[in-house]
């Protein structure tokens, strides 16, 4: 089995001992619903990348596979109130050859998205922390994704795995979730040839409710949205993984390969002290 993961952080710096705890416990809980074969985990609103976080992170990337032993920490967005966001995340490297990494940035004078790619960091919790550079025009109250790029063994060939944050109270979140075919489109013209059709997998918090992407231009991915569902997998409701929306939901090129029964949520994680979004997860 090969699985994908993502869990929001709700602005996690990884200094709270009661925080640490919490989310210890509820990866825990959910580490056997899992399953063994995550290849890849994302954690969205992290507020900083010190070494402390990433330590952090890679011990709770351990509790849901003993492979996830990589890790790449992205800023991914600046708030006019000079706020930074990162996204963390962690990998096999004996199941994902990773050669690149970065982040994609909204400019607001182009109205376009602009990837920035970087070779995949060293092993190691104290690897570079990928920032983005000085550009001029990018827009404030705006998040972009973070992936990492490599060869999937197993016969998958080459994919990039994104990671979403997605803007709520401030900024625009039609602008981020629609740009994500866009996004997908700029990283594969920006990585090598390899990876011009190389497979997209997005997971994330959106904070806007599914559907599926499919503006076709170029070579830009028709981008069909996976979230795990009540009961049938076809028929039935969708899963809240906040108290109130689906906000958290995979989003891929070439959906075939995952029914929506390989999707699931794990609510432990929604919890006090950790986060208030639930945990997904999806068998590729």
């Amino acid at each position: 089995m090969t699985a994908i993961f993502h869990q929001n952080m709700r602005t996690f710096g990884g200094g709270s001992a009661g925080r640490n705890a919490a989310f210890t416990a509820a990866f825990g809980a959910m580490a056997a619903g899992v399953g063994a074969g995550v290849v890849v985990a994302g954690f969205t609103e992290i507020s900083n990348p010190n070494l402390t976080l990433r330590n952090r992170l890679l011990g709770f990337s351990a509790i849901l596979g003993a492979g996830l032993t990589r890790i790449a920490v992205m800023q991914v967005g600046t708030s006019a109130l000079g706020l930074t966001e990162y996204i963390g995340i962690t990998w096999d490297p004996v199941q994902l050859a990773a050669t690149h990494a970065g982040m994609v940035v909204y400019n607001n004078m182009t109205r376009t998205w602009t990837p920035y790619v970087s070779p995949a960091p060293p092993a190691g919790p104290a690897a570079p922390v990928l920032t983005i550079p000085g550009a001029p025009f990018q827009a404030v109250d705006s998040r972009g994704p973070a992936f990492i790029a490599g060869a999937l063994a197993g016969g998958y060939g080459n994919v990039v795995v994104m990671f979403m944050h997605n803007m709520y109270n401030l900024g625009d979140r039609s602008t981020g979730f629609s740009g994500l075919q866009s996004c997908a489109e700029n990283i594969r013209n920006a990585l090598p040839g390899p990876y011009a059709a190389a497979t997209i997998y997005i997971g994330g918090d959106y904070n806007v409710l599914p559907r599926d992407l499919r503006k076709r231009r170029g070579n830009m991915p028709l981008l069909t949205y996976r979230a795990q569902r009540v009961g049938d997998a076809i028929a039935g409701a969708l899963v809240n993984t906040t108290a109130v929306n689906c906000y958290d939901y995979w989003l891929l090129s070439n959906p075939a390969p995952v029914p929506l029964a390989n999707v699931r949520v794990f609510a432990q994680s929604r919890a006090a002290f950790a986060s208030d979004h639930a945990a997904i997860r999806a068998t590729i």
